[in-house]
């Protein structure tokens, strides 16, 4: 499992896409990301501890937790109506979408064998 460096990526707002992943989204989204809840709390968790303290540093989350996260950016950008998601997540659609591309490249750097356009 390779570590990602996730020190540019804001993690206020991905700590707001876990949370509406686990609190704003229709139940059972988990299991389109291939997750349990148990597993995105505990996520959830670890990027508030991050947030707290300053942000993400190099090595915080592992590359199976950063691809997660991308897919939970991306559920909420599919999920979410366009006039709403800035009040509920804190970022534009398209901030969001400069995020996505981040986590993406962070992807890329941090995991051999990796896609640069989806992080898969």
């Amino acid at each position: 499992m390779g570590i990602v460096d996730l020190s540019t990526v804001p993690c206020v707002y991905l700590t707001n896409v876990l949370n509406e992943v686990l609190y704003g989204l229709p139940v059972g989204c988990e299991l389109v990301l291939e997750t349990t809840r148990d597993q995105l709390l505990g996520l959830f968790e670890k990027l508030t501890l991050a947030c707290r303290q300053g942000g993400l540093e190099y090595g915080a989350l592992s590359v199976d937790e950063t691809k997660c996260l991308l897919k939970c950016s991306k559920l909420c950008l599919e999920k979410i109506d366009e006039d709403e998601f800035g009040t509920r997540l804190g970022e534009s659609v398209e901030a969001a979408d400069a995020v996505n591309q981040k986590l993406v490249r962070c992807l890329a750097a941090g995991g051999p064998g990796l896609d640069s356009e989806t992080g898969d």
